[in-house]
């Protein structure tokens, strides 16, 4: 936990979220991750960060900007 806490404590923000939603691909099994900001009153949603694979095979980056969410 303590080593945990000084990694993450020494990283910039971009780097911390880059981090955490590869953890959360490698802890689910899958290919791909992100967080996304999500507004219920206007009932809007905006990706903030994805993982995914080198070259984006399944094409999730390009599909989520067509889609508005990104």
């Amino acid at each position: 936990m303590r080593e945990l806490i000084t990694v993450f404590s020494g990283v910039e923000l971009t780097d911390l979220i880059d981090r955490l939603a590869r953890a959360a691909a490698a802890i689910a099994g899958t290919a791909y991750a992100g967080f996304v900001r999500v507004d219920p009153l206007r009932q809007d949603a905006c990706c903030v960060h994805v993982h995914g694979p080198p070259g984006d095979p399944l094409r999730v980056r390009a599909w989520l900007r067509e889609s508005g969410g990104c």
